[in-house]
């Protein structure tokens, strides 16, 4: 058999020997073999394509998983309230803010127990502890309860 080279992904028959003898009489020299059975399993120009749609694909998955998992965050209010140490005991004063409108009602705690002199939710108002306080430093949260039902701490502070 002729030794047979290839260029591309054409294979051709070497030209006849120096005899003028050739194992395919019928083929003339320059022909493809192969021009419509290719060795390969799938051409160059598939592959790329699939590369380039599971490429997509992973980043469509990806890209709905991470905006999906985001929850819109919730609405921070603007209200703010103090605390001092009087007369061995703890005072707190709600001194409101831009969303003070919008508070419901004030729980505050001292290293949380929660009071029973209510803070109004009045601009100013003011309120003290009726049980005894350690003299060490105590943890004060004020808590705001709004009109639609949220909630935020106002004031977490440690006197």
């Amino acid at each position: 058999m002729p030794p047979i080279s290839q260029i591309g992904i054409f294979r051709y028959v070497q030209p006849p020997s120096k005899d003028g003898s050739s194992m395919f009489p019928s083929r003339k020299r320059g022909i493809p073999m192969n021009l419509f059975h290719s060795e390969e399993a799938v051409s160059q120009v598939m592959a790329v394509a699939l590369m380039v749609a599971v490429t997509a694909l992973l980043a469509g998955v990806v890209a709905s998983f991470c905006l999906s998992a985001t929850q819109p965050l919730p609405e921070s209010y603007s209200v703010g309230a103090t605390a001092e140490r009087i007369n061995g005991g703890i005072a707190v004063a709600y001194y409101g803010g831009q969303d003070a409108h919008k508070v419901h009602h004030l729980n505050w705690t001292i290293n949380g127990v929660e009071q029973t002199d209510w803070l109004d939710a009045e601009v100013g108002a003011n309120a003290q502890n009726t049980t005894p306080v350690p003299s060490t430093r105590c943890r004060v949260t004020v808590a705001a309860t709004f009109t639609n039902g949220a909630g935020q701490v106002i004031l977490d502070t440690t006197i």
